[in-house]
């Protein structure tokens, strides 16, 4: 009405767009924060090649590298709780080759966490030479799982994740297991993710598993005689006794069930 002010029109305040630091965008995560792309969602590429029809990110390692050593800076920026650190051992698709894991270990050492080791141990395709810089990188050790020394001692490799090994590969000292069995006897109830050390020993082909070692890790951990078990004992290498120890020692520790045919008189013979 007249002789009256209009009010200015408010508007909300505007949300500064939130760009993602140039190196994450090398490592082809989305270049916006919060645009409506899941930033750990595997993308749809788009090129001519079939390869390309594949869901995965297309990292620019090259010039990763390239940027880390101009801006080092970026490798300390921490975004959605993770760095980029992180963020290259989480790909999949062309894992991150072990210079630009090494330069950003240099470039902000601090990145490196328990949550690191165990992204880059859920990768599937990541490198050998990548794990072993990482376990180097744990100066403190306190990231890096180790394997029981009962398991060390059947010649397996010093930490867990380290899966680089065969069944003829393995070279174990037989004789040290037995004095550990006997310093140590808890380590053969240890139980990795319902693995137990008898499933480890079962396992080796070059030097196969004694008679005697397998009956005291039976009778220390009772609970390690499982169907895994028999399975691993299986192999062409195995001593025959050691099956009939262990079929022997099941048949005393878990009593098969009783047949109900004779008890039940119901039961017809049909000739």
């Amino acid at each position: 009405r007249d002789g009256e002010r209009e009010k200015p029109l408010l508007f909300p305040p505007a949300v500064p767009v939130q760009k993602r630091s140039r190196l994450l965008i090398l490592m082809g995560f989305p270049k916006i924060v919060g645009d409506g792309a899941d930033k750990y969602e595997e993308v749809q590429l788009s090129g001519d090649d079939e390869e390309d029809d594949n869901k995965g990110r297309k990292p620019k390692w090259n010039k990763v590298l390239n940027r880390l050593k101009s801006n080092p800076k970026e490798a300390s920026i921490c975004d959605d709780s993770k760095y980029p650190l992180d963020d290259a051992l989480w790909i999949q698709k062309n894992p991150v080759p072990v210079p630009v894991v090494i330069r950003l270990l240099r470039a902000f050492p601090q990145a490196f966490t328990a949550q690191t080791y165990s992204i880059a141990c859920n990768n599937p395709n990541t490198r050998p030479r990548v794990m072993k810089i990482l376990r180097g990188a744990d100066v403190s050790g306190e990231i890096v799982e180790e394997r029981p020394v009962l398991v060390k001692l059947m010649g397996y490799p010093p930490h867990k994740w380290d899966n680089e090994y065969c069944g003829q590969t393995v070279t174990p000292d037989w004789n040290a297991v037995r004095s550990r069995l006997v310093t140590h006897p808890g380590e053969a109830k240890i139980d990795e993710d319902g693995c137990f050390p008898l499933e480890d020993a079962l396992w080796i082909k070059k030097d196969p598993v004694p008679v005697d070692i397998v009956k005291s890790m039976i009778e220390i951990c009772p609970r390690a005689l499982t169907d895994l078990a028999f399975v691993k004992a299986s192999h062409p290498k195995t001593n025959p006794e050691v099956l009939r120890v262990m079929f022997s020692l099941d048949n005393k520790l878990n009593p098969p069930v009783k047949s109900s045919a004779s008890e039940d008189s119901s039961y017809v013979k049909i000739d």
